[in-house]
């Protein structure tokens, strides 16, 4: 398998070839995807050396791995609303950003929890075209 590290970047409209390495067994393809996520990088490309590229086709040598693609390795968090803030102008009649709070666990795990802490305010807003979410911490 073949791991392309970068794979192309394109710079003022020159397509550049980055460095590609050649590994031969899962171990080294998996150290590679933990470098690239230590990087903080997407992820890495994985690809047979006799394949060839077609655009658009999901099979044929060439494997896209992403820390979203395998279990494990996505952290999630389970929040709870607390809290909403109005909006201004347009949106002065409701809610804009919410309050989101992580809940201190309980000694037995029975109970339910009774504190709750804080840590950022989430927005969602729409463009004409494209809807985004904000985290501010």
């Amino acid at each position: 398998m073949l791991y392309l590290g970068y794979w192309l970047e394109i710079t003022s409209a020159q397509l550049l070839s980055l460095n590609s390495l050649i590994y031969r067994c899962r171990h080294e393809c998996i150290d590679a995807l933990n470098d690239a996520i230590d990087s903080r990088e997407e992820g890495i490309m994985v690809k047979d050396p006799e394949s060839i590229y077609k655009p658009n086709v999901r099979k044929g040598g060439w494997y896209k791995l992403k820390p979203d693609y395998i279990g494990g390795l996505v952290d999630e968090v389970d929040v709870l609303v607390v809290g909403g803030y109005f909006g201004v102008g347009s949106r002065s009649h409701m809610m804009s950003h919410f309050l989101c709070a992580v809940a201190v666990p309980c000694a037995a795990v029975a109970e339910r929890p009774t504190i709750f802490h804080s840590f950022c305010r989430v927005c969602v807003f729409r463009s004409h075209d494209s809807c985004f979410v904000c985290i501010l911490l």
